[in-house]
């Protein structure tokens, strides 16, 4: 309110199930976490075709491909962040993009047969070394 701003940023509290309606309101999305292991808002996000711009923490770096899916900030810089935003907000075609290919990435590296895929190439890797055989090829 201080800013001026109250009409077009909303701070909601935690959400249940309505954060899909939430995602397809928004125009990009903004996620300067601190700390993070694997962001399953960062995969809801690109799965909804939004580009993200996010801290550069954690596994985020996994998820979101810098430049391609979304922008990749350091961690406690507004400066960075304000940059990014504008830099979307001043080209929709970009954002649009990076939306796309967001949602592409996730439907191609973390659909559930590929994740469980990966799991289990995983698990008989460590398998065949522990009994000291060769692993098998894993899976395509």
């Amino acid at each position: 309110e201080e800013l001026g701003i109250s009409h077009a940023v909303h701070f909601c509290g935690a959400r249940g199930g309505d954060v899909p309606r939430f995602l397809a309101a928004a125009t990009l999305i903004v996620f300067p976490t601190l700390a993070e292991g694997f962001s399953y808002f960062a995969l809801e996000s690109m799965a909804a075709g939004k580009a993200i711009i996010a801290s550069r923490v954690g596994a985020v770096p996994e998820i979101i491909e810098d430049g391609v899916t979304g922008i990749l900030v350091p961690p406690r810089d507004p400066p960075a962040i304000a940059k990014a935003v504008l830099s979307l907000l001043d080209d929709p075609e970009k954002a649009r993009a990076m939306g796309e290919a967001g949602r592409e990435r996730v439907t191609t590296h973390f659909n559930p047969e590929t994740v469980i895929g990966r799991e289990l190439d995983l698990y008989e890797h460590l398998y065949a070394e522990a009994c000291g055989r060769a692993p098998r090829e894993a899976r395509a």
